[in-house]
């Protein structure tokens, strides 16, 4: 007799082929299957290379609304038709514990897709037998009927119903109803530091724009600032008013000069004049 010898799987997770939405930079793609591993896509237009990083936005449709998340993966590898599998790389833990309550769920039969349903109407179950029982509880007279067995399995069904639906209670609770807070994954927070204080009289930009690295966001009003260009345009404004009052003043400088120099000149020619004169009566003598 031969032995067989079958390697084990080397799977680590269920592959499940329930909805998974996925959007790269802001294009959907089609998932083929995922897992809490990774996850299958159907071609992608460029196609990427194995080793290469994709940033998905990925939604599981939940009870009328869709659980949303970011997830950093990485390319394993692309097959001949084009598919391209991919693992999940430092997942955070609340994705982590999202993608275990849902696979959990639809492992547990909690949420199935209709080929599950089809399937588990299709399963065989066990023939029961139509006929009449040989000694019906009818036929039985009163004081054959045993009494404390009645009652006992009435105290038993009536304290198994309570604690079924106790466990009920509790897995509804646990389990099936989620609170829309424990659903949300909150956004990372970037944080935006201006050069300078002050008070923002303008924004640049409308709600959904892109805005490239390094483009002004904010007009900033810095009173400080403003004070200081103020008071150095009242010190120029100071310096042209002195250097005006300056030129006036060599002006009138300028103007007192000349009317000295004229006079200095009419007294010089006087003086000449009387000089002449006196020559004039020295040699007449």
């Amino acid at each position: 007799m031969g032995i067989i010898r079958e390697r084990p799987s080397q799977r680590l997770h269920h592959r499940i082929a329930a909805p998974l939405k996925a959007r790269i930079d802001d294009r959907p793609v089609r998932t083929l299957d995922w897992s809490l591993g990774g996850l299958r896509l159907v071609a992608l237009d460029p196609a990427p290379a194995a080793g290469d990083r994709l940033t998905l936005d990925l939604s599981v449709p939940f009870q009328g609304f869709d659980v949303a998340f970011a997830a950093e993966t990485e390319v394993v590898r692309v097959t001949a038709a084009g598919e391209v599998a991919l693992r999940f790389v430092d997942l955070g833990e609340r994705e982590t514990e999202l993608l275990e309550f849902f696979a959990g769920e639809l492992l547990t039969g909690a949420m199935t897709s209709v080929g599950d349903a089809i399937r588990r109407i299709d399963a065989p179950v066990t023939p029961i037998s139509t006929k009449p029982d040989a000694n019906p509880a009818a036929e039985v007279p009163l004081r054959r009927l045993p009494l404390g067995k009645l009652l006992r399995y009435a105290g038993y069904s009536a304290l198994g119903f309570a604690t079924f639906s106790y466990l009920s209670f509790l897995i509804y609770m646990n389990i099936f109803h989620i609170e829309v807070e424990t659903a949300v994954v909150s956004a990372p927070i970037e944080v935006v530091r201006a050069p300078t204080g002050g008070v923002i009289t303008e924004r640049l930009f409308a709600d959904g724009d892109r805005i490239a690295a390094g483009a002004p966001l904010f007009v900033i009003e810095d009173g400080d600032l403003e004070n200081a260009i103020h008071n150095a345009q009242v010190n120029v404004r100071r310096a042209e008013l002195d250097r005006e009052l300056a030129a006036i003043a060599l002006e009138r400088a300028q103007t007192g000069l000349k009317g000295r120099e004229r006079t200095l000149r009419r007294q010089v020619d006087i003086t000449r004049a009387a000089l002449t004169d006196a020559k004039a009566k020295a040699r007449a003598s």
